[in-house]
């Protein structure tokens, strides 16, 4: 019972301290998770207005804009008329110079070049003109000159052409080419008034979004007390996280209080009725020694059982003390803090291990290199703390996997002070460019009287079959 009322005295304390922060830290994640959608947001509306400007040039070469056709609302009346006179002049000289060659077919009453040869020839083989509905027997004078006429395209097509190229052709391909501009002439400005609507409509997104970013950034700054708005909000993370585990706390230890407090009610009346029964069993008759046995041995109960607090709670503050020792040891190359290790006593009389900042804060998502470092401590505060003078050796299969420098650098230096005895297979400090195969971290052991004693050098041949390969060992040094 008073366990679980320590946990939740201090539990509720706790969260009595965060509360004041607690607010300010919500706050301050919710300011930064809505800069985040606004920077996402302004990004988005940036890339809208800059591929709308980079379409904008397209617009004037388009058939569906047709941009470079504004103002031209005369050109195609204009270009028709000059068209259809300049063909006229062509087919009025061309007629000429027909007659000229051929002055009989001013006699003819038809057009040029008329009838058809496929109606010609239909008139021939009937021997009736269809032209004057008359007959036209073969032989005739007018079966004959249908049969000119039939003759004549033929023999025109050996005549030498007035002109080498109409330009009809040319014309022709002019007006197919510009149709889908001139077909949208009348709509240029209302399609050039809707983009510069589109693109207003882009300018005032963005103006929207940043007037909202610099809002954003002063209601930061003022919470931050500081211009670096996009700082790391882990500090606020790890506040909320100890306030929720704070709560969780306090509820799971009220809810222990009142299973206990009805335990001991339960085993209150059960002692009590036990005791009625023995009194009755006793008589009035009970030696004076056995009854001042029974108070002393009472005593010496409660007195081992305090003892043993006593010596549980000195042995996890001892052990603590030790363990953050070897840890700020192990880490004090590292740049980032790694924390401060905190022990404490459960209901079980188990020992749970905890992180905690300067603030007594919990500090979590630490990288693999720290939480292997605090096992390690712990592991060497068992065997200093102890003081027995035991010698323990230490046999390590790469251990040093996940450590960057400052950590490989710090762990040699560390573990000979509890482990006299070592043998450690490392990889990290391999270099095969180098002349003696070693790194940095390497030639500052090799160099290292105080820590390393010895270094051995195993090389294996890769590049050979698995039952041919054989190590190679070069002891560098001792």
């Amino acid at each position: 019972m008073e366990v679980y009322k320590t946990n939740h005295a201090e539990a509720k304390q706790e969260s009595y301290d965060l509360e004041d922060k607690i607010q300010n830290s919500q706050k301050k994640l919710e300011l930064k998770e809505k800069r985040k959608s606004l920077l996402r947001q302004l990004k988005t509306a940036k890339g809208d207005y800059d591929k709308f400007l980079d379409g904008l040039n397209s617009r004037f070469f388009d058939g569906n804009f047709s941009w470079i056709a504004m103002g031209l609302e005369h050109i195609p009346p204009l270009f028709s008329l000059s068209k259809y006179a300049y063909l006229d002049i062509i087919s009025e000289k061309k007629t000429l110079n027909k007659l000229r060659n051929n002055p009989e077919e001013l006699n003819s009453i038809l057009p040029l070049d008329m009838p058809d040869t496929m109606t010609l020839d239909k008139m021939l083989h009937d021997g009736h003109c269809h032209v004057c509905n008359r007959k036209a027997e073969e032989g005739s004078e007018a079966w004959n000159y249908i049969l000119k006429l039939k003759k004549r395209p033929s023999s025109q097509q050996n005549e030498t052409p007035l002109f080498k190229n109409d330009f009809k052709s040319f014309f022709e391909d002019i007006q197919l080419s510009s149709q889908p501009f001139t077909g949208k002439i009348g709509q240029v400005e209302e399609s050039i008034a809707n983009s510069i609507q589109k693109q207003d409509e882009l300018l005032s997104r963005i103006s929207r979004i940043d007037t909202k970013l610099k809002t954003n950034h002063i209601e930061l700054k003022e919470l931050l007390k500081s211009d670096d708005v996009d700082e790391n909000t882990e500090n606020e993370k790890n506040i909320l996280n100890s306030y929720e585990g704070a709560i969780k706390r306090a509820t799971q230890a009220e809810e222990r209080i009142n299973r206990t407090s009805e335990r001991i009610i339960e085993l209150s009346k059960t002692i009590k009725g036990i005791d009625d029964e023995l009194d009755k069993l006793r008589g009035v008759d009970v030696p004076v020694e056995y009854k001042n046995a029974y108070e002393l041995l009472n005593d010496i109960s409660i007195s081992v059982a305090n003892t043993r607090e006593r010596t549980f709670i000195n042995m996890l503050k001892k052990l603590e003390e030790f363990s953050n020792k070897h840890f700020s040891n192990l880490i004090k190359y590292n740049e980032i803090s790694g924390g401060i290790l905190r022990f404490k006593q459960t209901v079980s009389d188990t020992i749970e291990l905890d992180v905690v900042d300067e603030n007594e804060n919990l500090v979590s998502g630490s990288s693999e290199g720290f939480q292997r470092m605090k096992k390690l401590a712990v592991v060497m505060a068992i065997i200093s703390a102890k003081g027995t003078g035991f010698n323990y050796p230490m046999f390590a299969d790469a251990p040093l996997s996940t450590f960057g420098k400052g950590f490989i650098k710090s762990f040699f230096e560390e573990v000979p002070n509890v482990f006299p005895q070592s043998i450690i297979l490392i990889n990290n400090i391999y270099d095969a460019d180098a002349p003696n195969k070693l790194d940095d971290i390497g030639n500052d052991l090799l160099k290292n009287n105080n820590h390393v004693s010895t270094l051995y050098l195993n090389e294996v041949n890769s590049n050979v079959q698995q039952v041919e390969r054989r190590t190679t060992i070069s002891q560098l040094k001792g």
